[in-house]
């Protein structure tokens, strides 16, 4: 996304966006994710075959569970599903996390199917949802409304 979808973006707003760190997390995931709520899984800097992670600067990355739990209920399905439902005005089926699973060679995405986290081959063409940090000192702007998913 660095390279690809941040390049095509006006100069001002990338002249806005900030560096951000940004660290891959590794979660134990249960077998049957479907059941599962954010709560019960175990979260480790060490991913599948003991792959270890570190701190990344972007400016524009893939959202955690972390960050997208800020503001999606990730332990009620139909918070999930409504914000999915919503991301780019279309009904999106998954979005893809930056965080992985700790005993697979899978990526983590938000399924908007069950309402719920899954994991995945990164194979499967599911959606982004790009994550940035904006400093809107350096944009002109106008607040048009807000959006609560909890």
């Amino acid at each position: 996304m660095e390279n690809d979808w941040y390049e095509r973006l006006s100069n001002e707003v990338k002249n806005a966006i900030q560096i951000s760190d940004i660290k891959q997390t590794a979660y134990n995931s249960p077998s049957n994710m479907f059941d599962s709520i954010l709560d019960d899984l175990s979260v480790s800097d060490v991913g599948y075959n003991a792959q270890t992670y570190t701190v990344l600067q972007r400016h524009v990355y893939l959202p955690n569970m972390e960050e997208l739990g800020q503001f999606i209920n990730l332990n009620n399905k139909d918070s999930i599903k409504t914000y999915l439902k919503t991301v780019n005005d279309t009904e999106i089926y998954s979005i893809w996390t930056r965080d992985v699973d700790s005993k697979k060679a899978n990526a983590l995405h938000l399924n908007a199917f069950y309402g719920c986290l899954n994991n995945s081959p990164t194979q499967y063409t599911y959606h982004i949802a790009p994550a940035f940090v904006i400093d809107l000192s350096k944009i002109d702007y106008t607040v048009t409304g807000s959006v609560n998913y909890k």
